[in-house]
């Protein structure tokens, strides 16, 4: 307070001075008139008008005018009478004035700030969108009555002055509630709640935030409450919204990886019967990511989270992990067979294309399963678990179900050992082609060889391809692996040509992964004219899997690649799902036929398939080899049933490529006369 007197700016000042001095000098003009008419009593006791007109002015500057019209008063009535008239009275009471100015002008300096600040606060409160009121300590029940209210409040409430505060939270408000706002006021404390209303019409409901105080009296007991209230709709609704988004994946709108840990730790912590989780990503998305673009793989993602959804029971929970990656946490399971028929139904589920763009992609998928309690009491433990299941699927040969077992922690293990040596085989140049002669029986002297893949690791000596192939492809690594063998067939082949065998040709396995890159017919173009190779110089082999997974695809690409003159033919016709009508729709040069049909020629069934599909080639004017044939007895039955080319072990090993030549010659030695006798049983050429 006397900071705000003693203090004030200079502008103040001289505001205060020229009110106040004006009406202190009429004052003062006035006594001076009146002093001879004035007894020594009257004159004193006027001196007590000054502090209070100094109280009446209320003016920082009326207090040091207030004084100065004392002392000049004072010095106007000694004036006038003689010194020795004066008396101690005179004194006193000139310093009582003096006093009891500087009080009058504290207070009237007081009062008038305080009047300032109460007028400053009625704006504020009342131009503030918040609700504010001050409302007695009635019972909760009848509620507590307004004594104040801005004009937000009373216009949200619709009550008035007098009328309960909190009648329209009557339904909200229970025994708990009150308890913990009697506490709050006790202690003093703020009460804290949000409460809902009805909306507008066509509004959803509206949240407010409710705020109380209590006001202490002069005993420092609660007397008064002030509520204030905010809607808080708009934040309660971002706040949704932010949470939403932090707890499920923007693009598909399942539960993310967060959410899904904190509802398998919540499963986990109810859990009184065994449940089951699923892990599952989808084969060969990498492939459409790169051929067909990223939309196209968010849209199958996005359509993969639907068909799950509504494959799955209402109560299982199912979440994107991320990239392609689902996983699926199913609710308690009556028995753990259920577990499969619910795996069983998520692959069924992707029997069906999904339709994007105008075109159907057939995906398809593996799972892994992890069981509680059995496979694990956490749920990273789950999770790990069915990770390494769902690595064995794939390694199954995909679109596949495997629950958790223990031993599959030594093969994944292994498997990841062998994908680390594949990769720095693959960088230091650790693998070779071997060729193996694909022979014509009884036609003119020419040479076909299948490149075939070899590898002889330091540590673990040579690896067979049935082992190394899988893992090369469930890693990636068969597209490099792929390129390269590619460039090394298209290196010899320049070699043997310029040594001047022209007519040595080469076969090549394509995996479809390495297949279905978009760049695969530009790389192999551009492949063969870096090594100056005629195109029908090498041959290209697909399987039948590849065909099945995208006939479009594949048609388009083998026309293209036809169009450069690269020969394409099917490899082990007859393993897998290819429907013979296929062949009709596809520009194909040959078919080869598996090796099973001809280690089984013995069965009456298989003879006769063996047949049919030989005649089926020759009406569409395709070359026919058979593959696997390794007993002379082979040899002569596919002879009788049609087949003029073969491939085995009968015939001729897989070789290095030095020994290629030597092996040519050796056969063209066998085909002269004067031969060994039983020679006729071999085939003079290979093709």
């Amino acid at each position: 307070m006397l900071n705000f007197i003693f203090t004030p700016s200079a502008r103040s000042w001289r505001k205060d001075f020229l009110y106040t001095l004006p009406l202190t000098a009429l004052y003062q003009v006035m006594m001076l008139a009146l002093f001879p008419l004035l007894t020594q009593s009257v004159a004193m006791i006027s001196l007590l008008w000054v502090p209070a007109w100094a109280f009446l002015l209320g003016t920082r500057a009326g207090l040091f005018v207030a004084v100065g019209t004392i002392i000049v008063h004072q010095l106007t009535f000694a004036l006038w009478r003689p010194l020795t008239d004066l008396t101690v009275g005179d004194l006193a009471s000139a310093l009582m004035g003096a006093l009891l100015s500087l009080l009058g002008a504290v207070a009237s300096g007081g009062l008038r700030k305080l009047l300032i600040r109460l007028r400053s606060l009625e704006v504020a409160v009342h131009s503030t969108t918040d609700g504010i009121a001050i409302t007695d300590l009635g019972l909760l029940e009848e509620g507590p009555r307004l004594h104040f209210a801005n004009s937000s409040f009373l216009q949200e409430s619709g009550q008035a002055l007098g009328a309960p505060a909190l009648s329209r939270f009557a339904g909200q408000i229970d025994p708990a509630w009150q308890q913990e706002l009697g506490r709050a006021l006790d202690s003093g404390g703020t009460f804290v709640r949000q409460l809902s209303l009805p909306g507008d019409a066509g509004q959803s409901e509206r949240v407010v935030e409710l705020r109380i105080n209590g006001i202490r009296d002069g005993r420092q007991r609660p007397s008064r409450m002030v509520l204030v209230q905010r809607d808080v709709t708009a934040y309660k609704r971002l706040e949704q919204r932010l949470l939403h988004q932090a707890q499920h994946d923007p693009l598909t709108g399942l539960p993310n990886r967060a959410a899904f840990e904190a509802q398998l730790e919540g499963a986990l912590q109810r859990a009184a019967s065994p449940f089951a989780v699923l892990l599952l990503d989808l084969d060969g998305f990498k492939l459409v990511n790169d051929t067909l673009g990223h939309g196209v793989g968010d849209e199958l993602l996005i359509q993969v989270g639907q068909r799950l959804r509504y494959t799955l029971r209402p109560n299982d929970l199912v979440a994107r992990l991320g990239g392609d990656e689902f996983v699926v946490v199913t609710s308690p399971l009556a028995q753990e067979a259920d577990a499969q028929v619910i795996s069983e139904r998520i692959l069924k589920a992707f029997h069906d294309p999904f339709e994007i763009a105008g075109q159907e992609l057939h995906v398809r998928t593996s799972v892994g399963v992890s069981l509680w309690p059995a496979d694990g009491q956490d749920g990273s433990s789950l999770l790990k678990h069915a990770d390494l299941a769902m690595y064995c699927a794939k390694q199954a040969g995909k679109n596949e179900v495997r629950f958790f077992a223990s031993a599959m922690h030594g093969a994944a293990q292994e498997q990841a050992q062998l994908e680390r040596r594949l990769r720095r085989a693959l960088d230091s140049g650790a693998f070779r082609l071997h060729y193996q002669p694909v022979v014509t029986l009884g036609g003119a002297e020419s040479s076909t060889f299948e490149a075939l893949l070899r590898w002889t690791d330091a540590e673990l000596g040579p690896v067979e391809p049935d082992r190394f192939i899988p893992a090369a492809e469930s890693s990636g690594l068969i597209v490099p692996l792929g390129h390269w063998v590619l460039e090394e067939a298209c290196r010899q082949l320049r070699g043997w040509h310029d040594a001047g065998h022209e007519s040595f040709r080469v076969s090549v396995n394509v995996s479809p992964l390495q297949f279905e890159q978009a760049t695969f017919v530009d790389d192999l173009t551009a492949t063969l004219e870096r090594h100056g190779v005629s195109p029908a110089a090498l041959t290209l082999e697909l399987t039948e899997r590849l065909i099945v997974r995208d006939l479009s695809g594949a048609q388009h690409k083998m026309k293209a690649l036809r169009a450069c003159g690269v020969e394409v033919w099917i490899d082990d016709l007859g393993a897998g799902q290819t429907a013979l009508s296929y062949l009709l729709r596809l520009p194909l040069s040959g078919v080869k036929i598996d090796r099973s049909f001809v280690q089984t020629l013995d069965d009456t069934g298989t003879g006769q398939m063996v047949q049919a599909m030989v005649a089926l080639a020759r009406a569409l004017k395709l070359g026919v080899v058979a593959e696997g044939v390794e007993t002379p007895e082979q040899l002569r039955s596919m002879q009788t049933l049609g087949c003029e080319q073969v491939q085995g072990f009968l015939l001729g090993r897989p070789m290095p490529a030095e020994a290629v030549v030597p092996w040519v010659g050796g056969r063209a030695l066998e085909a002269q006369p004067g031969a060994q006798p039983g020679s006729e049983e071999l085939p003079a050429s290979c093709h």
